[in-house]
């Protein structure tokens, strides 16, 4: 992500609190010591935000480790790839949206531009009932995702690397949208996984093998490319798919 259109996307969100009449707050983080800002911990710029804030995160050389989410935020990094001459990204390992109780609540986050070896949902004590609801994640390179009591979280225009993992009930992920990504990983699922998700102008991309592993369950496929990624496995149930293309596989039935 260049520095203009970074540029631009403060512009929108400070447009957007003006309209709204949120004033939120703009935090920067940094942990390279030539490139300061007024955080050089993540988790430290979180714990001093509040709900609707902005946190920018500048790219780096050593990861900005794990952390958790219990407010709505938006959080924004360089881009997976920026195109300049040092093209540092801002890395995370983990990164749990959790919702401890009734009062901190992280839906309606929205990451942008991060590099994430894991993004996770997780409620503590929670019943089957509660979910962390409207994540979006844009722009992203992401290792895994495993949206454990989700509902209408959408990935888009990212690139996943391992898996997209759903989650054995009562952790269940509603309403998933993953749209315009490239999968050089897997969707994966439980058994008696309860996923209602929706697939779609995403291409799989694998050396040899199937897309997904595991149980597949109550996932709409569509207008996909799969490359060298079997598109059909046995274990798949109640999957619909629609004006998908495969090639280079060793199994094009849908």
């Amino acid at each position: 992500m260049s520095r203009s259109r970074a540029s631009v996307l403060v512009t929108v969100c400070i447009g957007m609190g003006m309209v709204s009449g949120v004033q939120a707050a703009f935090r920067t983080v940094s942990n390279t010591p030539n490139f300061p800002a007024q955080y050089t911990s993540l988790a430290a710029a979180i714990a001093a935000s509040a709900n609707d804030d902005v946190i920018l995160v500048a790219g780096s050389e050593t990861s900005y480790g794990s952390v958790e989410l219990n407010k709505r935020l938006t959080i924004i990094g360089p881009g997976y790839n920026p195109n300049k001459q040092s093209a540092l990204v801002a890395k995370i390992t983990t990164l749990t949206f959790k919702a401890p109780n009734s009062t901190l609540d992280p839906s309606g986050t929205l990451l942008l531009g991060l590099d994430v070896t894991t993004v996770r949902g997780s409620i503590s004590g929670a019943s089957a009932y509660q979910r962390i609801q409207d994540i979006v994640i844009e722009r992203c390179r992401v290792g895994s995702v495993e949206p454990s009591f989700s509902k209408n979280w959408t990935v888009k225009n990212s690139i996943i690397d391992s898996s997209l993992a759903g989650a054995k009930p009562p952790n269940v992920c509603d309403g998933l949208v993953v749209a315009n990504c490239i999968f050089s990983g897997r969707v994966s699922s439980y058994d008696d996984n309860d996923v209602d998700a929706l697939i779609t102008n995403s291409i799989f991309i694998r050396a040899s093998g199937t897309f997904s592993q595991g149980a597949v369950r109550k996932v709409i496929f569509t207008n996909n490319i799969f490359y060298g990624a079997s598109p059909y496995l046995a274990t798949h149930e109640f999957c619909t798919w629609n004006n998908n293309i495969s090639c280079f596989s060793t199994n094009d039935n849908f």
